[in-house]
């Protein structure tokens, strides 16, 4: 079975979430994409910083989300800056510890399976899903959405072996965080 069918399930789970539809319908106000986008800073600040720069080349996403970040916060409409509640702050440390986890107390090294998986569903998912956001008009320039050589970053990830199994686990934190943001 490919990737893409071993992951369904939990994809349409994830995307069936009532943060995932508003995010994708256009209905996040601005305070709550905004959120949403520090949410994104946090578990791509954590993969870029464990994981193989080889791997991410041409992917990584911190500068672009700080750039739509600051760009939120120029704004003429006040955000609140705050920090997280517990829920979710605690949704983002139990994502960031499983990404941890793929790490071999030995060697130091992180499991490629794990790094492979999380990217797929990271990367794949702003990507396709972000594609759609993007065209939303959350009043940023959607830096986040842009990548340069998309249609080879997608061939590149598409040619990786990636264990379904870690996707479909990551898939589950990716519900309890969009779960808590949607009470956030």
């Amino acid at each position: 079975m490919n990737i893409r069918d071993a992951t369904k399930a939990m994809h349409d789970k994830v995307e069936e979430t009532p943060f995932a539809i508003k995010l994708m319908t256009g209905k996040l106000s601005r305070q709550e994409y905004f959120n949403y986008l520090k949410v994104q800073r946090h578990i791509f600040s954590d993969m870029e910083y464990r994981w193989n720069y080889d791997i991410l080349n041409g992917l990584a996403r911190t500068t672009k989300i700080d750039a739509d970040i600051d760009e939120m916060l120029r704004g003429d409409q006040p955000l609140e800056n705050n920090d997280f509640d517990a829920t979710l702050m605690l949704e983002i440390c139990e994502y960031s510890h499983f990404m941890g986890i793929c790490r071999d107390p030995v060697t130091k090294l992180y499991s490629a399976d794990h790094e492979i998986a999380n990217i797929y569903l990271n990367y794949m998912g702003l990507m396709f899903g972000g594609g759609i956001a993007a065209k939303l008009g959350y009043t940023t320039e959607g830096n986040i959405y842009n990548f340069e050589c998309r249609n080879e970053l997608i061939r590149y990830i598409r040619s990786l072996d990636v264990n379904a199994d870690i996707v479909n686990e990551a898939f589950q934190y990716h519900i309890n965080i969009f779960e808590a943001l949607d009470n956030q």
